[in-house]
């Protein structure tokens, strides 16, 4: 385990970056902050550029249904994460006050840290979270929320033969919430079952794909040869990896776990108290909405918001 040390630079607020995954969007947030950050419309157009299709286009006319029916709207996280963060860079980050530290995502936004980290080119990670987008995308399936549930209860619930392979907790984001996910054909079963053990508090995600879920696993192998062809550098800045709850750094490990990353949970409430050891002044969370700051209710840890309130949104 890589310790860091106290003392990095004295007057310097030590800050964790970290990036939401899937589901963080809003194109009318992004085309009024687009009009005042010109970033953000050169970030869109490189993009479009890299995968040959006018995504600033679809966003501006909030083609939502076309978006749904391809694999953009990973991308669309990716880009308007990292929009975000050049934003950050260029107009927030105070040089005699913050330094950057440690970069972590959840789900998805571990695409931002590795790019923020500059362990991969955004232009590798484009083709990667596309490609991801459009494989992940043959799988049916569903994802629930449960809330105020202890780990060991949704465990033994899940724990048949019939279940394990087919669902499983595909994210755990806080004491209170702990999401599963599964195959389309086990969903009727799963919600009577929750129904049966009186789990009351829980709705099901507007997702149709078991993310994280151990169904996927017949994905990974693909997944990994793809992402291979791909050029991974040690990370510039330290990197957390939130299904591995450490620091990464050596490239190869780190494509290993982005295709392991597919079939196994999210340890987001473990992610969060590992970075909080490392002698973190503050947890900045950057993104459209705050999602990942809610989870854990701690001064430390903020949501980018000074980016928004010049605006009515």
């Amino acid at each position: 385990m890589i310790k860091i040390n106290k003392l990095t630079k004295k007057k310097k607020k030590k800050i964790s970056i970290i990036f939401s995954g899937q589901g963080n969007y809003s194109f009318s947030k992004i085309i009024k902050i687009s009009k005042k950050y010109l970033e953000v419309v050169k970030i869109f157009k490189k993009s479009s550029k890299i995968l040959k299709k006018n995504i600033w286009k679809i966003i501006y006319k909030k083609k939502k249904k076309f978006l749904q029916k391809n694999q953009y709207f990973q991308v669309i996280n990716l880009i308007t994460n990292l929009a975000l963060y050049k934003i950050w860079k260029k107009y927030y980050k105070k040089k005699k006050y913050f330094y950057s530290f440690i970069f972590s995502g959840h789900s998805l936004g571990q695409y931002s840290a590795l790019v923020a980290s500059k362990s991969i080119k955004f232009a590798d990670a484009l083709k990667i979270v596309f490609f991801r987008g459009k494989l992940l995308k043959k799988k049916k399936g569903f994802m629930i929320v449960i809330f105020n549930e202890k780990k060991i209860k949704i465990k033994n619930l899940l724990n048949t033969n019939i279940l394990k392979k087919l669902v499983s907790i595909s994210n755990i984001n806080s004491k209170k919430q702990i999401v599963i996910a599964g195959s389309k054909k086990i969903k009727k079963k799963i919600i009577f079952l929750l129904k049966k053990k009186n789990i009351k508090k829980f709705f099901q995600l507007p997702i149709k794909h078991p993310f994280h879920c151990i169904s996927m696993k017949k994905f990974a192998k693909n997944f990994f040869n793809f992402i291979n062809k791909f050029s991974f550098y040690k990370p510039k800045h330290f990197y957390i990896d939130s299904n591995l709850v450490n620091f990464l750094t050596n490239p190869k490990e780190i494509k290993k776990k982005l295709a392991k990353q597919i079939y196994t949970p999210v340890l987001w409430e473990k992610t969060i108290q590992f970075i909080l050891t490392q002698n973190i002044d503050e947890i900045l969370e950057i993104g459209l909405y705050p999602i990942l700051s809610k989870f854990e209710k701690n001064k430390k840890i903020k949501f980018f918001k000074k980016i928004f309130n010049s605006f009515k949104i």
